[in-house]
């Protein structure tokens, strides 16, 4: 790639244009979140070699006597279904900086990588793959939407989700007998962070757990807030008295008007 494919992506990060509207030559769907994601997705897996070239000129606007032209050099990869979890799972550096990211107190335990775990993540990264092919099928019910880039993306990175899963020893033991309706996840709570203290602030993904069915029974994210002011707004709800969710009258609190409903568990 050179400076001029590049260019889109770099006027779409630029904080002078806060509309994807306002960029110039550009399609006028969207936002620049989705205009900024698409161009990182189609340098996704490409191996990039950055060259500098003085002296050169360019067409930005604002130019200074220190701008250069950047040409960026890309071998594209074109396997759609992204590398292989036991390659990833091969390379000390990128365990490491996996390890530091999603652990750096050491609280989870740390599977070892052997070629038995390598084999593991393989298989199952394939069949998760094939079953979100067919959820696509299945669910999307728009079929221009079934090649659309970010599911696309999903099947790709699915190898880097299951690398990480396998590694922090959150799935069962036997994912090869793994039919599509089971549960992936480790029954072992001491796999999983416990949200409380300090862990209550970071943000994330996070899972809710049955006690008395010992299953995991409610999963979801949440962004700019932690997980403790989630946790809260889930329980005004397990006691609210109006219209609420099927998790809240399943699970509601015990101070809660349904706290004797039959469907409560």
């Amino acid at each position: 790639m050179n400076g001029k494919d590049l260019l889109p992506y770099a006027l779409a990060c630029h904080p002078n244009y806060k509309t994807k509207c306002a960029l110039p030559n550009q399609d006028n769907k969207g936002t620049l979140k989705e205009a900024n994601a698409q161009k990182e997705y189609q340098c996704h897996n490409k191996e990039s070699i950055l060259k500098e070239e003085q002296n050169k000129s360019h067409s930005w606007s604002n130019k200074s006597s220190h701008d250069v032209s950047i040409c960026v050099l890309c071998v594209i990869n074109n396997n759609i279904k992204g590398f292989l979890p036991s390659n990833l799972l091969s390379n000390k550096s990128w365990v490491d900086k996996i390890f530091s990211i999603f652990d750096p107190n050491k609280n989870l335990c740390h599977q070892s990588i052997n070629n038995e775990m390598k084999s593991k993540t393989d298989s199952l990264t394939q069949k998760l793959q094939g079953q979100l092919v067919v959820h696509i099928q299945n669910h999307i019910r728009d079929p221009t939407e079934h090649k659309h880039w970010w599911l696309k993306w999903a099947i790709k990175n699915l190898s880097h989700v299951v690398a990480c899963m396998i590694l922090f020893g959150l799935t069962i033991k036997d994912t090869g007998r793994l039919d599509e309706m089971a549960c992936l996840l480790s029954m072992n709570q001491n796999n999983f962070l416990l949200c409380s203290n300090i862990e209550a602030t970071h943000l994330g993904c996070y899972l809710y757990w049955d006690t008395n069915n010992c299953a995991w029974i409610c999963s979801g994210k949440v962004t700019g807030r932690g997980f403790g002011v989630r946790h809260n707004k889930y329980a005004l709800r397990a006691k609210a008295s109006g219209k609420t969710s099927t998790l809240h009258t399943t699970y509601p609190s015990e101070r809660g008007d349904f706290a004797r409903s039959t469907n409560a568990e």
